[in-house]
């Protein structure tokens, strides 16, 4: 005869059952609780440290060097130059800002910070 271990047999009155079915219960819910909380915890300490490891990319070592503006160059053909791995416009804003320029009208002799192109 195969019996369950928790069976309602094994009570000896229906107040005892109902508590233990209720403990059961609450004991469920507790733990799936706990378990959420933890996923929780676990996906804001991934989401934390990725932030982080992306955050700190090798953005910041990017080296300048000056670069005197030649007749005949104009911030198009220096961003084509020294970024030509980025759309021409963001090169150019990014050549205007670091150098502080207002307009994009530079003179043959200006001296512009430009990355340095090692090789």
């Amino acid at each position: 005869m195969n019996r369950r271990r928790n069976s309602w047999k094994n009570y000896n009155s229906s107040e005892e059952l109902i508590y233990n079915l209720r403990k059961r219960h609450i004991q469920k819910k507790f733990r799936r609780r706990r378990i959420c909380v933890a996923l929780s915890i676990c996906l804001v300490a991934f989401l934390l440290v990725s932030t982080v490891v992306f955050a700190s990319g090798d953005n910041g070592n990017l080296e300048y060097a000056p670069v005197a503006v030649e007749s005949g160059d104009s911030l198009w053909s220096l961003a084509c130059e020294y970024y030509p791995n980025m759309n021409i416009r963001t090169a150019i804003s990014q050549i205007k800002e670091i150098n502080g320029l207002t307009d994009s009208t530079i003179y043959e002799g200006d001296i512009l910070m430009l990355p340095a192109i090692h090789g």
